[in-house]
């Protein structure tokens, strides 16, 4: 009941008010506004914008992945357009001034692909940005990324995951930790940081939320990245970190 919530700062606009139902059972129960029935007759929507990000009612990010592969692809065929030659410098200044702000926009934050068709579709994207470098075409897109100085759109995103959690449990977000986290107290092994799993989670959407999605990844970082003094500090590590497993693949 919205009657039942702190008197808004300003008035309710009835007419501009959507319902999303996020459940697959059947919501018999209509919500109320002052006595009359909110939203609207056209009010009952299966896609919702808030923050400039989209998802569906059945909490997927499908529709807004497309959308702003779509968008950069644009932007992309604009930069091939206007240049016929482009070098590494030039492509990387173009790319993070006209097309990563798109495909970072929210992420980890607001939300995070999961399903692996949204992931491989904004992959795509910076896949052919990474070919427009004349002689690059050839290479792998891990070997393209390396000469570029930059990072896959999903090992960027598990890296804000990273920095956001150590945010939480040091203490430099309002929001305590506990709402998101439980410690592991065990002794197995690990570092002293360790997150602790939930017993149950029965959907896909829930094994992606933040809180869960993040532990495993957490729980296998050394202890010397964990226990960084400062924000600064724990990037510099991880980044050390993450070379190295890189460097350790390549090998293998």
């Amino acid at each position: 009941m919205l009657t039942n919530r702190p008197r808004p700062q300003f008035p309710y606009i009835r007419t501009k008010m959507r319902e999303v139902t996020v459940t697959g059972e059947v919501i018999r129960k209509k919500l109320e506004l002052n006595g009359s029935k909110a939203p609207g007759p056209d009010g009952v929507s299966t896609l919702e914008k808030d923050l400039g990000i989209e998802v569906s009612s059945n909490l997927k990010f499908s529709a807004h992945a497309a959308k702003i592969a779509a968008k950069d692809n644009s932007r992309l065929g604009i930069i091939k357009r206007n240049f016929t030659v482009l070098s590494e410098e030039i492509l990387v200044l173009l790319y993070l001034a006209l097309v990563h702000p798109i495909l970072d926009y929210g992420a980890q934050s607001c939300w995070s692909p999961y399903l692996l068709r949204d992931i491989r579709s904004l992959e795509r994207v910076q896949r052919r940005v990474t070919k427009l470098v004349p002689g690059f075409a050839q290479l792998s897109y891990e070997e393209r990324c390396r000469r570029l100085d930059i990072q896959s759109l999903q090992n960027r995103r598990i890296r804000g995951d990273m920095i956001e959690t150590f945010k939480l449990l040091h203490g430099y977000e309002d929001i305590p930790s506990s709402r998101f986290f439980q410690m592991n107290t065990n002794n197995l092994g690990g570092h002293s940081l360790k997150l602790k799993k939930p017993d149950l989670w029965r959907t896909t959407m829930k094994r992606n939320w933040f809180a869960i999605r993040v532990i495993d990844q957490w729980n296998s970082l050394p202890e010397s990245v964990v226990t960084a003094p400062k924000i600064a500090t724990f990037k510099a590590r991880y980044n050390r970190h993450w070379n190295i497993l890189t460097v350790l693949a390549d090998e293998s």
